[in-house]
């Protein structure tokens, strides 16, 4: 039977800790009225998620009943604490919210407190300060979820220094955020299993600016660089995400945590782990950063944009990960960069890879059925080939290469490409196709150039003898064969040829059409 206890939002991590007041505020059902009995149920249901004090000790949760709301008072402080002995003295102070019972049956969450958080460890200081902060959210219990939520925080700053006190030269690192903003929703998962949330953080703005001291005595000069951000978006959108028993875990974890939990009690730890299946079907994020400037002592630039893209399955049966780097409006300028070498260098760039055909979920369900947390070696060598077996159905997985350019001022590249890997190397091809770079070695020759210059001509020469000229292009189709490889035909390495999975003395069949052509 599903249990009505409200519970942290389902976000991704760097929601979770952004909301840091959210996750640590679950809700418990209850009367439609402030009711006293209420304030002890929230109590011991939010101890399970921050841990129950010692005997004797006080709690680090208080309950507060106002009127019909419930004030929840969270000490920080003192759940950071033991951190002490391992070294890290961490000062967050206290974090206060309210919560509504609402005629529906969700709560409504509020907060409008964020003391400052401060921290040293091995001699090195932060500091972390919050300005105009104020959070409000609808808790819904029948999906352990926030159906909405929403954060403002009009300033961010932060200190840090390093190395540790005593050591030189030292660094210290100040940044600014104005204008932060993040939004989230959750609804019953499409699938039927867990929700489906979206999450979207964005920034008006970030300075940052790196300070460097006290190091003349080794010959280093005092410096500074700084780094300005115009504007930062991050969306995620999460499906599946297995809300009910992500929370169990949790609580499991901060009751049973010793040494010995994870020996005596691993069938209990076991158990929770299966339970999460595979924690979420499929998380889509995205990064962007717009009008990037930094300075530094020896020189200054901007790039337009930087993106990145995340897209990949849960501990699922058909494993996959995508991911793009983009930037584009790529500007560097240095009195160590010649004129020469300053053409050369990108303006825009698109990293591009696809990788597939693992199987998570029964790898994952073979090593909680052999592994033996309490033994020296948990898994012995058969166990372990055997969950390697499982995780590589085929003895392989699949990377593709599409969308891969990198462009400049005075010339232009593509990549793309399809490689099948495994134990020994990979088999399959990739294509590269060049525009200008003949005519920039062409201008590097110049001697006035520079003997520099001269030598990097080399280089790229050196590369157009193995290329093949077609369609006002320079081609280059690099094919895999195990740890051989061979370039437009030509050998460059020799090597081992894998065999096929369950048949010794096979080669692999090569993807179809021999790779992708641009």
């Amino acid at each position: 039977m599903r249990s009505h206890h409200p519970r942290p939002s389902a976000l991704p991590r760097f929601a979770r800790l952004a909301l840091v007041p959210a996750v640590l505020l679950p809700f418990a059902g209850g009367p439609a009225a402030a009711d006293p009995a209420e304030v002890d149920r929230l109590k011991t249901m939010l101890e399970s998620y921050v841990g129950h004090p010692a005997a004797g000790e006080p709690s680090a949760v208080a309950v507060t009943q106002v009127g019909e709301d419930y004030e929840i008072a969270v000490d920080l402080d003192r759940l950071t604490a033991p951190l002490k002995a391992l070294g890290l003295d961490a000062r967050l102070g206290r974090n206060v919210s309210r919560l509504t019972r609402r005629s529906d049956g969700t709560w409504a969450w509020r907060g409008d407190t964020f003391d400052p958080w401060s921290w040293s460890a091995a001699g090195q200081t932060g500091r972390l300060a919050f300005q105009g902060y104020h959070a409000e959210g609808i808790f819904d219990p029948a999906l352990a979820a926030f159906r909405t939520q929403t954060m403002t925080i009009d300033r961010i700053a932060s200190e840090q220094t390093v190395p540790p006190e005593g050591e030189t030269p030292r660094i210290a690192i100040a940044k600014t955020d104005e204008g932060v903003r993040l939004t989230a929703s959750a609804a019953p998962a499409a699938s039927g299993a867990g929700v489906d949330a979206t999450v979207v953080q964005t920034t008006r703005s970030t300075a940052e600016t790196f300070s460097l001291s006290e190091g003349l005595a080794q010959g280093i000069p005092d410096m500074e660089a700084t780094l300005k951000v115009a504007s930062t978006r991050i969306e995620a959108n999460i499906d599946g995400f297995r809300t009910d028993p992500f929370l169990a875990m949790w609580r499991h974890l901060v009751a049973h945590h010793a040494p010995e939990d994870f020996k005596a009690g691993q069938a209990a730890l076991k158990a929770r782990i299966a339970d999460l299946g595979p924690l979420f079907e499929h998380l889509h994020e995205t990064a962007s950063a717009d009008g990037i400037e930094f300075e530094t002592p020896v020189g200054f630039g901007s790039i337009g944009r930087a993106s990145i893209s995340l897209d990949t399955a849960g501990a699922t049966e058909i494993g996959k990960v995508d991911f793009t780097l983009a930037l584009t409006g790529v500007e560097l300028h240095s009195l160590f960069i010649p004129g020469w070498a300053a053409r050369l260098i990108p303006t825009d760039v698109t990293l591009h890879a696809t990788a597939s055909g693992w199987n998570a979920k029964n790898a994952l369900a073979a090593f909680l059925e052999k592994a033996d947390f309490a033994a020296e070696k948990p898994l012995s060598d058969e166990a372990s080939a055997e969950i390697r077996d499982l995780l590589l159905p085929q003895g392989t997985f699949e990377i593709d290469f599409s969308g891969n350019r990198i462009h400049a001022s005075s010339w232009d590249m593509t990549l793309d490409g399809h490689l099948t890997a495994g134990e020994i190397g990979a088999t399959g091809s990739i294509t590269i196709r060049a525009v200008g770079l003949d005519a920039a070695a062409n201008a590097l020759r110049d001697p006035k150039a520079g003997p520099e210059a001269a030598k990097a001509a080399a280089e790229i020469e050196q590369a157009i003898s193995l290329a093949e000229a077609r369609d006002g292009a320079l081609w280059w189709r690099f094919d895999f064969d195990g740890t051989a490889v061979s370039v437009n035909g030509h050998t460059l390495v020799e090597g081992a040829t894998p065999k096929k999975k369950g048949g010794p003395g096979e080669s692999p069949a090569k993807p179809e059409g021999g790779g992708t052509k641009l």
